[in-house]
């Protein structure tokens, strides 16, 4: 554990350059940072008026850290946090893919892998199979799926009356959305790159557009690199990497900076954003799968 007893208030330049050196190598050699004010020296602690104590707890907070008591801004006088702790966020290859990538995630983050958890953990309407649900169209999918859609796929379900859903144990049942699919790509709990699919047909294409999202508190703090796809402003899956191709030499030259001697793993021929696209293909089973597909393929 690293110890800071010295509480770095520049929000700017030096101060905030020595907070981001020091949680990158908290990251690197995977320590937490317990940052300590000793709540007796005021003027050197959290204990000051709310406008300044707030902008402090919330330049903290944006790298990490969370209170390690029940003190908080009484409403009147003080705002009091006596310490706060920063546990590291996974530093791993940011185009790697699920299926390895969860043994290397701590088990106190594993549940963004299941979709049941992520989904009640951000306040979304979810169900395990075997729960009664209202008169209503619903979708069902793999709680936990490291391969992805293509191996687990989906079901669309219609109720015309309150009753349970027909599906062995191990699957997520959540409203149907009708809604455009969204991939954003973080760093850091910021929004890098965002894009947007088009629906033609079965085939889906995505288009890039303002990188302007919000990353749910929930999620934040757990990794360095953070995909989260949404159906309209529903978090649908999230995955501690990234995909697309338009910023990964900008990613691969900042991750060589972190991590000595990486080398990003062969994908084969690199296809933008407006040249891939997805394909929705109904199986005989009645379950939906997608699959990677150029534009130009999908048209034939």
């Amino acid at each position: 554990m690293i110890i800071l007893h010295t509480l770095i208030s520049d929000h700017k330049g030096a101060g905030r350059r020595t907070l981001e050196g020091l949680c990158l190598l908290a990251d690197q050699w995977g320590e937490e940072i317990l940052l300590s004010a000793d709540s007796n020296m005021p003027s050197k602690g959290f204990d000051h008026s709310y406008e300044k104590t707030a902008a402090l707890v919330d330049f903290y907070y944006s790298y990490g850290f969370r209170a390690c008591d029940d003190k908080y801004w009484d409403g009147e006088h003080n705002y009091q946090v006596n310490a706060m702790k920063r546990t590291p966020r996974m530093l791993c290859d940011p185009y790697e893919s699920e299926w390895s990538l969860y043994e290397k995630t701590p088990a106190n983050h594993r549940w963004i892998y299941n979709k049941l958890d992520l989904s009640e953990r951000l306040g979304q309407e979810a169900y395990p199979t075997g729960s009664k649900v209202g008169a209503g169209t619903y979708c069902i999918r793999p709680i936990m799926n490291l391969q992805g859609m293509a191996a687990g796929g989906f079901r669309k379900i219609v109720l015309d009356a309150p009753g349970f859903i027909q599906q062995p144990p191990g699957y997520v049942v959540t409203p149907w959305l009708d809604e455009p699919r969204y991939f954003y790509e973080c760093v850091d709990d910021v929004c890098r790159y965002a894009q947007v699919g088009i629906r033609e047909g079965n085939v889906e294409r995505y288009e890039p557009i303002e990188p302007a999202y919000e990353v749910p508190e929930a999620l934040k703090g757990i990794s360095r690199y953070m995909l989260i796809e949404c159906l309209g402003d529903t978090v649908i899956d999230v995955g501690p990497r990234l995909i697309v191709e338009e910023m990964r030499q900008e990613i691969v030259e900042e991750h060589q900076q972190l991590v000595d001697d990486y080398e990003p793993p062969e994908y084969g021929e690199d296809l933008t954003a407006e040249e891939s696209g997805m394909e929705y293909v109904e199986r005989d089973d009645g379950w939906w799968s997608l699959r990677n597909k150029t534009l130009e393929q999908s048209n034939d």
